[in-house]
């Protein structure tokens, strides 16, 4: 039975009831003696049995091959919604690290041009400051150069009329 699709509790059930009534029946037989006739009648009532319990088994098989069968169907729609979703999910999840990505880029742009310009800014000023300096150094090497010749000539002029009021 288990080869015809029925699965095991099933077909032990089909056998204990083939076996049950088989085993009455041969107690009936045991106990009485029936006609011919009264044996074909039984036959075909058994055989009826028979039949109506194979065709409730087929119909039985059918309904539950169809249950299955519209289950796997649910399961298969279920399983192309959630690979939609799925597929879904990952797109917007892409486009939104793709946007981050690209507001970071601009802002350490925006940021790298920051600094670019304070380092240009520094580098003006400190050259600026240098060329004061520079500037301010040469005034007071110009400064000293003419303290230095006057003190120099003012010594000089000194000395020679030192030397003057000696040699007279």
């Amino acid at each position: 039975m288990e080869e015809s699709g029925f699965n095991r509790d099933q077909a032990e059930c089909l056998t204990g009831i083939l076996v049950t009534i088989l085993s009455k029946e041969a107690e009936l037989k045991n106990t009485e003696l029936v006609t011919k006739e009264q044996k074909e009648l039984m036959m075909k009532d058994f055989f009826s049995h028979i039949a109506a319990l194979r065709k409730d088994m087929i119909i039985l098989e059918r309904s539950e091959f169809s249950a299955l069968k519209n289950e796997n169907e649910k399961l298969q729609i279920e399983i192309q919604q959630l690979k939609t979703k799925l597929k879904d999910e990952l797109s917007n999840l892409r486009n939104t690290m793709t946007l981050d990505l690209n507001l970071e880029k601009s802002r350490s742009k925006e940021m790298s041009a920051e600094h670019d310009q304070s380092i240009q800014n520094n580098n003006h000023r400190i050259t600026t400051e240098v060329a004061n300096m520079m500037a301010k150094l040469e005034a007071t090497k110009n400064d000293l150069l003419k303290y230095f010749a006057g003190i120099l000539l003012g010594s000089i002029t000194i000395g020679l009329g030192f030397y003057r009021i000696i040699a007279r």
